[in-house]
């Protein structure tokens, strides 16, 4: 009895799916979500499969093996951090820092700073002319208080929005390119900085990068053997009926760019 208690719980084990959101279909564009089955043994299966072809069979493209694409993309990925590619990425991060930086507020900010120099710069004018200097005297140090606070104000402002070199973005993507490739946590944090979108055709997949331009084609001939990966929707054996559980969420299309979450992501890393 204590067996039938723990086995329910051993069947609802949680199964992330890296690739989630980034995995397309290359034959239909549909997304390729996670799926899992039970064979006749009792063994589980973990997939990626078109939702073309999950919902009607319309699209023949193959269901494949979730260990080995996750594991393929993220040895491609840790391969693209070249150095001239990670000094391409930083420029862009911070390029859309700055961006970022120079926000509407901040904007109005160093506006008014602008004009009280102007009013404060005519005022002394107007003190070195002997006009009413008692007046104007106390205008200034009113326009002095004003200064101040204007430029605190815009100092929090810049402050919420740092600014890293392009050097500490190296250094990090530099050091982040050591990281230990089984490690979860790491396999994530690639995937999540640096995939855009994953096109996957049977013999090939079509990798777009968050980076301006950045793409690149991997051959699966050469990474490795196709057999036992890339199988037909019912998996490696016959899988029993109605045992297909764990859909991930759909993929919806992104930005082809460097998004700002993922900017404020890595830059966390950076500082951290």
């Amino acid at each position: 009895m204590e067996k039938n208690k723990k086995a329910p719980a051993r069947a609802k084990a949680k199964v992330d799916y890296l690739l989630t959101t980034k995995l397309f279909c290359g034959h239909c564009k549909a997304a390729m979500t996670g799926v899992s089955g039970t064979s006749k043994t009792e063994k589980k299966y973990h997939y990626y499969q078109c939702v073309t072809n999950r919902r009607d069979k319309s699209c023949n493209k193959k269901t494949v093996n979730k260990d080995y694409i996750e594991d393929v993309v993220v040895q491609q990925l840790r391969e693209f951090l070249t150095p001239d590619n990670i000094t391409t990425i930083a420029k862009e991060v911070v390029d859309l820092c700055e961006r970022e930086s120079n926000n509407g507020n901040a904007k109005r900010l160093q506006k008014l700073l602008s004009e009280n120099e102007k009013a404060t710069e005519n005022l002394l004018k107007a003190l070195e002319s002997g006009q009413a200097v008692e007046i104007i005297a106390e205008r200034i140090t009113q326009k002095k208080k004003e200064h101040d606070e204007l430029s605190y104000q815009l100092l929090v402002e810049t402050t919420q929005h740092p600014i890293p070199s392009v050097r500490d973005i190296r250094f990090f993507l530099s050091q982040f390119r050591k990281g230990d490739i089984n490690d979860p946590k790491y396999r994530q944090g690639l995937v999540d900085m640096l995939v855009n979108k994953i096109y996957l055709y049977d013999d090939k997949m079509t990798i777009l990068c968050n980076t301006q331009d950045g793409h690149f084609d991997v051959d699966l001939k050469e990474v490795s053997s196709l057999k036992g990966h890339l199988v037909e929707a019912r998996g490696v054996e016959p899988l029993s009926e109605s045992t297909f559980t764990g859909t991930s969420p759909s993929a919806g299309g992104r930005l082809h760019s460097l998004t700002q979450p993922q900017a404020v992501k890595l830059l966390s890393l950076v500082e951290s």
